[in-house]
């Protein structure tokens, strides 16, 4: 008895699984998308037109303003060595924009509380200079004010990155002579 239920079961299962592939067939029959029929005699532009989508004609084209934005190829973590300043964060003087070969000392103020100096660039603008004022493009601090002289310290990096300190002095030219004293 339990031998015919099983098979009962079984052959109605094989008929329920020939039944669902069959409708299974015919619905992606009929639900199969036609080519529309285009009229033998229309010629071979009516064809390519018919076949081809609508263009859209509303597109919206689209630019990219960066007013505002941050800069998407600048890293967000900077990995620097320790020690190394920021000096591209800070706002540079027009004293630090120059070489110290730019400069040319043209005089020397001695007075009875602070010393200061002047000195012009190859355009003739002239500077003001005090003691630690900023000065140069690596770094530069006046040191000392001397009668003939500015002693200035710089901090350049040798090709292994160690920071060396250098003194650097601008001389008094005499324009009678010609020369440095």
């Amino acid at each position: 008895m339990r031998l015919k239920r099983a098979r009962k079961n079984n052959y109605c299962g094989s008929i329920i699984l020939f039944l669902s592939a069959v409708l299974v067939f015919f619905f992606t029959i009929a639900g199969a998308e036609t080519e529309p029929q285009v009229p033998e005699a229309a010629s071979s532009e009516e064809k390519i037109a018919a076949k081809e989508p609508p263009k859209v004609t509303s597109e919206k084209k689209y630019s990219y303003r960066a007013k505002g934005k941050r800069d998407p190829f600048k890293p967000f973590i900077h990995i620097g060595r320790a020690g190394e300043e920021k000096r591209k964060d800070t706002r540079l003087t027009p004293l630090q924009e120059l070489e110290l070969s730019q400069l040319t000392l043209t005089g020397i103020v001695w007075g009875a509380g602070e010393n200061m100096a002047v000195v012009e660039d190859s355009v003739g603008r002239g500077y003001m200079l005090r003691r630690g004022t900023c000065i140069g493009m690596h770094s530069g601090r006046v040191m000392r004010i001397l009668k003939d002289s500015v002693i200035i310290r710089e901090r350049h990096r040798d090709h292994f990155g160690k920071s060396k300190s250098v003194r650097t002095s601008l001389k008094l030219h005499d324009e009678e002579e010609g020369e440095t004293r």
